[in-house]
C-alpha cells in the first residue's frame, strides 16, 4: 500500500513539473492567457499615457494595479521562470520558506534586469527599441545556458553520490519537513550549498528580463515618466512572485510528502531522494536546451 502511494505521489509530482515545463497540453487555456496578456499590455500602455496626461493619484494607482495583475497572469502563462523553480524544487530543495524566497528573488531580479536594460540602453545610450530587444535576446540565451548548466551540475552531483554510496539521508532529512525547520546559530555546509545553488537559479532566471516590463518601460521612457515605469515593473514583479511562490509551496510540499513516505519504507528513501534529484536535473537540462534552441521571443505585446 505504501509503495503504491509513493509511486502515485512521484508520478503526480513529475507529471506536474512536466506540465509546467510544457503547457501545450492545455492549449486552449494557454491561448486565452496569451490573449489576456496582450490585452493587459495594451491596457498598460494606455495607463502610462494616462499618468502622463492626467498626473493624478487615481491614474497612478490604476497603472500599479494593472501592472500587478499583469504579473499574476504573466506567471500563469508561458515563461521559463516557473518551470525552472518547479524543476529545481522537485530535484534539489525541500525547504518551503527557501522556495518562496527564491520565487520572490527571481521575480525581483527579472524586474531589475528590465529596468537596467531599458534605463541604460535606451535612456543613457539612446538605443532603439529593436536594439534593446536584441540585447534582451542575448541575455535570454545566457539565461538558458545557465539553466542547462545548473541541471547538468545537479545530475553530475547526484551520479557521484550514487557511485560513492554516500549517505545523504541526514542532509535530506534536515530539509524535507518544513514543519520542523530548526533554528541554527550557524550555517551548515549543506545549507550553504543549497543557498549557493539557489543563488545560481535566481541569477539564471533574473538574466532574462520580462518583455512585458521592457515594453512598459520603453513606453514610459518615451512619455517622460520613466519613474512610473519602474514602479509598474516592481508591481509586475510582485504579481509574478506571488504566483510562482504558490507553485514553489506546492512543489516543495509534494517533495516533502514523497520523501516522508519513502522514509517509512526500508531501503526506499535514498533511491527516491536520488531519483527526484536526477529528475529535477534532467528537467532543468531539457528546459535550458529547448529554450536555447527555440526561436526568439517576439517583441510584441503579450509576450514576456
Amino acid at each position: 500500500m505504501k509503495r503504491a502511494a509513493l509511486l502515485a505521489a512521484l508520478v503526480l509530482l513529475i507529471a506536474a513539473t512536466v506540465a509546467v515545463a510544457d503547457p501545450s497540453w492545455v492549449g486552449g487555456t494557454l491561448r486565452y492567457v496569451q490573449q489576456v496578456q496582450g490585452d493587459l499590455t495594451r491596457g498598460l500602455a494606455k495607463a502610462v499615457r494616462a499618468v502622463k496626461d492626467e498626473g493624478s493619484l487615481a491614474a497612478s494607482a490604476w497603472l500599479l494595479a494593472l501592472s500587478f495583475f499583469y504579473g499574476v497572469v504573466h506567471a500563469a502563462g508561458p515563461g521559463h521562470g516557473k518551470q525552472v523553480i518547479a524543476a529545481y524544487l522537485m530535484g534539489s530543495e525541500s525547504a518551503v520558506r527557501r522556495g518562496i524566497a527564491l520565487s520572490f528573488l527571481s521575480a525581483a531580479a527579472q524586474g531589475v534586469t528590465a529596468i537596467c536594460a531599458v534605463g541604460l540602453l535606451a535612456g543613457v545610450w539612446g538605443l532603439l527599441s529593436k536594439e534593446v530587444a536584441d540585447v534582451a535576446r542575448t541575455l535570454e540565451l545566457a539565461s538558458y545556458a545557465m539553466i542547462a548548466g545548473i541541471g547538468l551540475f545537479l545530475i553530475v552531483q547526484t551520479v557521484r553520490s550514487i557511485a560513492s554510496g554516500r549517505d545523504v539521508h541526514e542532509h535530506a532529512h534536515h530539509h524535507h519537513d518544513h514543519t520542523h525547520e530548526h533554528e541554527h546559530t550557524h550555517v551548515t555546509p549543506q545549507e550553504a550549498s543549497n543557498w549557493a545553488k539557489g543563488a545560481a537559479v535566481v541569477t539564471a532566471i533574473g538574466l532574462r528580463p520580462c518583455m512585458g516590463a521592457i515594453l512598459v518601460l520603453l513606453f514610459a521612457l518615451a512619455q517622460g515618466v520613466f519613474v512610473f515605469g519602474m514602479l509598474a515593473t516592481a508591481a509586475i514583479s510582485l504579481g509574478t512572485a506571488i504566483t510562482v511562490a504558490v507553485l514553489a509551496v506546492l512543489a516543495s510540499s509534494a517533495r516533502n510528502a514523497a520523501l516522508r513516505l519513502a522514509g517509512t519504507m526500508d531501503g526506499w528513501f535514498l533511491w527516491v531522494y536520488w531519483g527526484l534529484s536526477l529528475a529535477g536535473g534532467l528537467a532543468l537540462l531539457l528546459i535550458g536546451v529547448v529554450l536555447f534552441l527555440a526561436p526568439p521571443t517576439p517583441a510584441l505585446p503579450g509576450t514576456g
